[in-house]
């Protein structure tokens, strides 16, 4: 579920974390999968605040300097089997096992995409009664916004959902599982159960020793629902791990007041690495200049001395904007890219990488929805440093929806949407070289037709995304796991159907 009407966020970013490690490289027998299938280009930021110039580089297309591989990829969920619109994809890699998430159903796969187990997130989480913080008893029987993480130090995987009924009273679902492999028990938790307040799209974030929850509050429902703030909660990893499902867990929250905060992914794999947790926000001044802004969370609850949270000084960036809708060929309807709040977090070494989608216009191009990426390096700091701020596109087709993460070696991986005049919903991965500034990567699921809605109504445009999924995986941190939707209907005639890819991608 995603609430539209949202205030403004912004972001923009650039490939630029000086330090490196050895490569990797490919498995026996593996071709690269090369740029020209659908470079990317880079739009620098222009309208920074004065307190933090934009890049000054000029508009370039991608060039190749390494080789991007693709291991393996395979067919995740559908509509017909999975829905429904729009699949809201989760993805996390373990040790053997690849978990992917849509909004109502839980797939578990080999690495190979041999399927393991199947479930119904309605029964996987336990939506149903609920006992609410005044007490009373609501059906939360609706689940929608699943995420999910896999902590390669504790060996478990985390989960989460949406839970809910139609008078807005809703609770997050919290899951944890018992061991490394996630086709065991779940320990199940039922976290701020809320009367007349939507919890929306819950955001799962972790550190060496933090869960860290973030969503937006709703109240009212239908078209007269309202944008009440965003709270962060943190719980204690050990906790989760091992208390039980009728023990509750303890827990700091924090008012975020209007800012969409998103907490990171830690994805540091030194286990001596500081155990503070990150999360951030865009947000703007009176006069419209947007900037970035870092919180720190130190502690753990139920141990002293407690949780504490810190903010860095704002950090200015180009300034953001909702992206318009992405149109498809052969169609006048068009698909809903939604706003400018960040949608992807990664922290490692005291490098932060954010991804959003924006508004942009490349020359010679209308206005389109591009995917804003801002990189902080020293962002464990009160003062982080802007490293890069940017809009990157392709041609005449819109991108959207995007998931960021880094691996061992610092280079960094983007995986996100793609639609326009000459291109059916796509899904694509890219990459960047840690301490440079070129990009590989290609589609690597062609839209098969344009898309429609079938729980949409008249609406135009549709409901698509809303989120794609990206992981490290768990026994090998060279080596990204993505996921995201696609169109999947071998029509030149508008059709529901939906797919989702899973694919493992390497840089080297």
């Amino acid at each position: 579920m995603l609430v539209r009407g949202l205030p403004a966020a912004s972001g923009h970013a650039r490939a630029s974390d000086p330090v490196r490690a050895t490569h990797h490289g490919p498995k026996q027998g593996e071709q690269p999968r090369r740029t020209g299938l659908f470079p990317l280009q880079l739009k620098p930021a222009s309208n920074a605040a004065a307190a933090a110039p934009a890049a000054t580089s000029s508009q370039q297309a991608a060039t190749t300097s390494g080789t991007f591989y693709q291991h393996t990829l395979f067919e995740g969920a559908d509509d017909i089997a999975q829905g429904p619109t729009p699949p809201d994809t989760a993805v996390a890699a373990g040790t053997n096992d690849v978990v992917e998430m849509v909004n109502s159903r839980l797939i578990i796969t080999d690495k190979t995409g041999t399927v393991l187990k199947t479930s119904d997130l309605s029964s996987f989480f336990q939506a149903g009664p609920t006992t609410l913080s005044n007490g009373s008893t609501a059906n939360l029987s609706s689940v929608s916004d699943p995420k999910v993480v896999y902590n390669r130090f504790s060996g478990h995987f985390y989960a989460t959902e949406l839970i809910y009924d139609s008078a807005n009273d809703s609770a997050v679902k919290l899951a944890v599982s018992q061991t490394s492999d996630p086709t065991g028990a779940w320990l199940i938790y039922t976290v701020h159960p809320t009367a007349g307040t939507l919890l929306d799209q819950p955001k799962l974030g972790v550190s060496l020793d933090k869960i860290v929850l973030t969503w937006n509050k709703y109240t009212g429902s239908g078209s007269s629902q309202s944008y009440t703030g965003t709270e962060t909660y943190v719980a204690d990893q050990a906790e989760a791990e091992n208390y039980g499902n009728s023990i509750p867990l303890d827990y700091a929250l924090f008012d975020d007041g209007q800012n969409m905060v998103f907490p990171a992914v830690n994805v540091d794999t030194d286990p001596n690495s500081p155990s503070d947790a990150y999360e951030a926000y865009f947000h703007k001044d009176f006069f419209g200049f947007s900037y970035i802004t870092v919180n720190t969370i130190t502690g753990v609850p139920g141990s002293l001395p407690g949780v504490s949270r810190s903010s860095s000084n704002d950090v200015g960036i180009a300034t953001t904007s909702s992206p318009p809708p992405a149109s498809q060929p052969n169609t006048s309807l068009t698909l809903d890219t939604g706003d400018d709040r960040i949608e992807s977090a990664s922290f490692r070494g005291g490098a932060l990488w954010v991804a959003a989608n924006d508004s942009c216009q490349p020359s010679g191009q209308p206005t389109m929805s591009c995917v804003r990426t801002v990189l902080l390096t020293n962002a464990a700091s009160s003062s982080p440093t802007k490293a890069f701020d940017g809009d990157f596109y392709s041609g005449n087709a819109a991108m959207f929806y995007p998931a960021i993460t880094m691996d061992d070696s610092n280079d960094v991986f983007l995986a996100a949407s793609a639609s326009g005049p000459s291109l059916y919903p796509s899904l694509g991965v890219f990459a960047a070289q840690a301490g440079g500034t070129s990009i590989s990567g290609s589609l690597v699921r062609t839209g098969r037709g344009p898309l429609s809605c079938d729980v949409c109504g008249s609406a135009n445009p549709i409901r698509f995304g809303d989120y794609s999924g990206i992981s490290l995986d768990g026994s090998n941190a060279n080596m990204v796991w993505i996921g995201g939707e696609y169109g999947n209907a071998s029509s030149t005639t508008l059709s529901p159907t939906w797919g989702t890819a899973i694919g493992e991608y390497s840089y080297f």
